[in-house]
């Protein structure tokens, strides 16, 4: 999820997009060493209210205030549930959780902070808006194609069609693929001229068939 448009994105996908710089660089997700400097850095700004964060309790969405994540411990996403941090002295206790799909968050793999005796606020979000000022990365610029003023916008989806690759991301067909990197770059792009579902899948078709697991690639 990218902090464009109206509204809140998941506390998670926020730390996401300051970790890849806005989803132009890759990382890996199991790198504790690498996700702690991306949490100091978004919870200093949460601290300062300069990002606006809310929260479910009770049923029922309200701003939780900055002051709450001074000094909290962590635990950190993707990675096993440290117990001790929530039987330790901090007062309170974030708990971060990839943002997977919109069931697994509404059933209890969300962020959360909590106190000592495990109540708080679930469903952390942050306002899009604020995550983009604070670190308004540019998107990846298209490259030029041969002929004097033209460009193709179609690398850079083959770019995060790559980047989602290495990861194992990959939709059940190359169709469905298709239709996930066009949404993808009309989030990104906003400005440009959309890009046709089936124009990428016709692109990418060929590394789909290659690089996808065989379960899927017969999908495609």
């Amino acid at each position: 999820m990218l902090p464009h448009g109206d509204g809140y994105m998941p506390l998670y996908c926020a730390a996401n997009w300051i970790a890849t710089k806005g989803a132009t660089v890759n990382f890996d997700l199991e790198d504790l060493a690498a996700w702690k400097p991306v949490f100091a850095e978004l919870l200093a700004v949460i601290v300062s209210e300069k990002v606006r964060v809310v929260g479910n309790r009770d049923n029922a969405q309200e701003v939780v205030a900055g002051h709450h994540f001074v000094g909290c411990a962590i635990q950190y996403p993707h990675h096993t549930v440290d117990f001790d941090l929530a039987i330790g002295d901090d007062l309170w206790l974030l708990q971060s959780y990839s943002y997977d799909d919109e069931d697994d968050w509404r059933n209890g793999f969300s962020d959360s902070l909590v106190d000592r005796e495990g109540k708080g606020w679930s469903r952390l979000m942050v306002l899009k808006s604020d995550v983009l000022r604070v670190w308004p990365f540019a998107p990846w610029k298209p490259i030029a194609t041969g002929a004097p003023g033209r460009k193709t916008m179609m690398a850079a989806v083959e770019r995060e069609f790559r980047r989602r690759a290495e990861k194992g991301d990959f939709e059940p067909s190359a169709i469905k693929q298709g239709v996930a990197l066009a949404v993808w770059f009309a989030e990104i792009y906003p400005d440009e001229q959309r890009l046709k579902a089936k124009s990428i899948e016709n692109k990418i078709r060929a590394d789909y068939r290659k690089l996808a697991p065989l379960k899927l690639s017969k999908n495609g």
